[in-house]
């Protein structure tokens, strides 16, 4: 009988832990779709004004957040080979507006000069 109560409560607790995974896997596919249809995350506030902000917001925030930019010092080339990596990931970027990026994360973003 002790074996049996045993094995039971295992399996409760395998039960839990299965739909505490479930949802929480659920909660983020739900998170992930809203960002991707074009909310703005605070994170995404925080970008310095400037022309290829909107962009930015919109076409890199459904992938990952802004912070993922606004940790990131690199030279122009860095940044250009960045934005053709995204795309070739699958980013929807125009030639002019992956320009209009390159452009805006190399001025906001870019290597700091040396002292």
């Amino acid at each position: 009988m002790t074996a049996v109560v045993v094995v039971f409560r295992g399996t409760l607790r395998m039960m839990r832990m299965a739909f505490l995974m479930v949802g929480s896997v659920g909660l983020m596919m739900a998170a992930g779709q809203a960002m991707g249809q074009g909310a703005v995350t605070p994170a995404a506030d925080a970008l310095p004004p400037g022309p290829g902000m909107t962009t930015v917001q919109e076409r890199c925030s459904g992938c990952h957040s802004a912070l993922t930019v606004l940790g990131q010092r690199r030279t122009p080339d860095d940044w250009a080979a960045t934005v053709q990596l995204m795309v070739d990931r699958g980013a929807d970027l125009s030639a002019d507006e992956q320009s209009v990026v390159i452009g805006y994360l190399s001025k906001n973003f870019g290597v700091a000069p040396a002292k």
